[in-house]
């Protein structure tokens, strides 16, 4: 039901109102008849308006008491990156009591006025949130490969990685608030976000449940560049095991706020048994992630990215077809099959199999001279060119209490 009766009025008169310009009206409701639509979450409630062109709009209005401030409202769409992973923010308008226009043909009322003070009306995101699509996902009707589901893991962390060069954090970086479609990603409620310009609001969030960090205790812990990084390692680990037989969290996701606060319990034991067949090089990140004790000392953007740029491993081992053999001189005994180099050990050369001159010889067999006797000394050095491996993470693991 819709908090706000202005909006259900001016809905029941099916009339466009003129809203800085534009005129919208309130869609209805898919369920209750004579009601807008609209939804409730954290500090808001949500309207979902159209306007003459059939293009659609959210309306979003604060709840009392929880107005963060025309200057702190103002200034997030112009901090943030002009990237339409980000357009819910930068086409974002703030209104005001003045902003809506009294016109014949169109809905005007002092109570709806007063309403929009401080409101934000902004385009509708295209798409499905992720909570929505994690349904999917349990129930079958949506299917994620493994590829699928780290280019998904990718795109989310070049979005948090753009935020952070802008020292920017969302501060809520939760299933609700990651919207995709035709396989992008955008995110909506730039309410919350910290820019070092911006102060804290008084009235703001720590997050929502299931992606908060155990170790933040109030939210001046939250107000920093680096706050989406807990919440990133929880999502890219959602993306890649949400599947029909996967825990069920709050709102669908993965974790328990209690198993996140504890760093135990069944949705992390999961988690990194899952991980640790599956993808083991996220599964590191994600214990650093949730055993770290500050939001600098989680895994960063760029580490997650080396990860999966390097198809899921942080280290990935050196294959015999990667190593480039130079040109061998054509008087060796015998041709070089099999060339194993590894770290720890040194080049080795291996001849073919030799036949056995001891088996049956058919009749009228040609005779067959053996081969002439030699050894590896006989082999002249060979260089290789190996790859270099990119350095492991620089980070100490703590104790695992789930290590076999």
């Amino acid at each position: 039901m819709a908090y706000h009766q202005s909006i259900v009025n001016w809905f029941c008169k099916r009339r466009y109102a003129l809203i800085n310009g534009i005129p919208l009206k309130p869609r209805g409701h898919l369920i209750i008849s004579g009601e807008p639509l609209s939804v409730q979450r954290g500090q808001a409630e949500s309207y979902f308006l159209t306007d003459q062109q059939g293009r659609q709009w959210v309306l979003k209005i604060l709840l009392p008491g929880k107005l963060t401030g025309q200057r702190h409202l103002n200034g997030i769409s112009s901090l943030l990156p002009a990237d339409p992973a980000f357009r819910c923010g930068t086409a974002r308008q703030i209104l005001s009591d003045h902003s809506l226009t009294r016109k014949l043909g169109y809905f005007y009322s002092k109570d709806l006025a007063h309403d929009l003070n401080q409101a934000i009306l902004m385009p509708k995101v295209e798409g499905y949130d992720w909570n929505a699509l994690i349904s999917r996902l349990r129930d079958g009707s949506l299917q994620w490969s493994s590829d699928h589901r780290r280019v998904m893991c990718q795109t989310l962390i070049r979005i948090v990685q753009q935020l952070e060069s802008h020292n920017i954090s969302h501060r809520d970086l939760s299933g609700g608030n990651v919207f995709i479609a035709n396989n992008e990603i955008a995110l909506i409620d730039f309410d919350s976000l910290y820019h070092s310009s911006l102060t804290l609001p008084p009235s703001t969030t720590m997050g929502t449940e299931g992606y908060i960090a155990p170790f933040v205790r109030n939210v001046q812990t939250t107000w920093c560049c680096h706050a989406d990084r807990f919440a990133l390692a929880i999502l890219c680990v959602e993306f890649l095991l949400i599947e029909p037989h996967a825990p069920l969290g709050p709102e669908g996701g993965l974790f328990t706020q209690s198993d996140l606060d504890q760093r135990a319990g069944a949705s992390i034991r999961y988690a990194v048994d899952a991980l640790k067949v599956r993808y083991p090089d996220a599964g590191i990140l994600f214990q650093q992630a949730l055993f770290s004790n500050s939001f600098a000392d989680c895994p960063s953007p760029d580490t997650w990215l080396s990860c999966f740029d390097a198809g899921g491993r942080t280290m990935p081992p050196v294959h015999p077809d990667r190593v480039e053999i130079p040109d061998l001189p054509s008087n060796l005994p015998v041709p070089i099959s099999v060339i194993i180099a590894t770290p720890s050990a040194p080049l080795v050369a291996l001849p073919p199999e030799p036949p056995d001159f001891h088996s049956p010889v058919p009749p009228n067999t040609p005779s067959v001279e053996a081969p002439p006797q030699w050894s590896l000394d006989d082999i002249p050095p060979v260089s290789l060119n190996l790859p270099t491996s990119p350095p492991a993470p620089s980070y100490e693991m703590p104790d695992n209490p789930w290590k076999e």
